[in-house]
């Protein structure tokens, strides 16, 4: 249905959405809400001269879902995370975000669990360290748990629960940086909020806690996915079936779209196989095997 519904909105939308005036968001408005939302930015939400624009973009879309979207639906983000693509400005805001939870118990103690190296200072002065002192992991997982925050703090003034449901990594082949591609999923659910009622006559409905104790028990939950996440390449090449999986599926989509995929697994998989130690004479039996299920 969303797959229907969302013709016509390409990348163009991730500029004009900033505008809740523009004739595109007006088309968001016309043929949404939408039970999966997918922001593939190719780059860094953040990079230094899009940060601004992309981040309306994004809270204009959230914001619009969670008022209109009355059952559970899911956002799709990918974004790179390194240092060199990254606004050190727009890092440095969501790096206060976190600092701003530290006081949080439930939030600090696991956030000492799961990322203690980015502390300093004594117990109960703890504070994080600076940016330069990151490495490249924690950067890139640090810039996702603050714009984790940055979102979860949207849900909660809409009286949204917000779940990160999974999180991975990957490579870009032909740059330095490692694993600094990252997708994730966020579930969103809508509870209904009521009025009070002075007379007494009814009861109101209280928030769960999720939504009561507000945003740093929501980020609090999503620490040990972020700091535990895996890289696509690790996860394929320890399941070459998964991997199988998703090559027939790539086939079948290219296939429906009129493509040729004759030499697709020697064009386009031969670096992964020999990576894997898988022939082709073995994965081409792993794929008919798969579509015999």
């Amino acid at each position: 249905r969303d797959v229907e519904r969302s013709r016509g909105l390409g990348d163009v939308y991730k500029r004009q959405l900033q505008y809740s005036h523009a004739t595109l968001f007006r088309k968001v408005q016309e043929s949404g809400p939408f039970d999966i939302v997918n922001l593939d930015f190719c780059d860094n939400i953040i990079s230094p001269g899009f940060e601004s624009t992309r981040l309306v973009a994004i809270k204009n879309l959230v914001d619009y879902q969670l008022q209109f979207h009355p059952s559970p639906w899911m956002l799709f983000i990918t974004t790179r995370s390194s240092k060199l693509s990254s606004s050190e400005d727009i890092f440095h805001t969501l790096y206060e975000l976190i600092k701003g939870n530290l006081a949080s118990k439930e939030f600090m103690d696991a956030f000492s669990l799961h990322f203690g190296e980015a502390l300093q200072g004594k117990e109960d002065e703890r504070t994080l360290v600076a940016r330069t002192e990151l490495s490249d992991s924690h950067h890139s997982k640090l810039l996702i748990v603050g714009l984790l925050k940055w979102i979860f703090q949207v849900a909660v003034q809409r009286m949204c629960d917000a779940k990160l449901t999974s999180i991975v990594c990957y490579d870009i082949e032909g740059e330095s940086s490692e694993n600094d591609m990252i997708s994730l999923c966020i579930k969103f659910t809508k509870h209904l909020s009521t009025t009070s009622d002075s007379s007494g006559l009814t009861v109101v409905r209280q928030a769960p806690a999720s939504i009561k104790n507000s945003e740093p028990l929501l980020a609090a939950r999503s620490l040990s996915k972020v700091a535990k996440m895996k890289s696509v390449d690790v996860i394929l090449k320890d399941d070459i079936k998964l991997y199988g999986q998703m090559t027939k599926q790539k086939m079948s989509l290219l296939e429906a779209a009129g493509k040729a995929v004759v030499d697709y697994v020697d064009n386009v998989c031969a670096l992964d196989l020999d990576s894997f130690g898988v022939s082709r004479e073995e994965f081409h039996n792993i794929l008919g095997a798969i579509s015999s299920d």
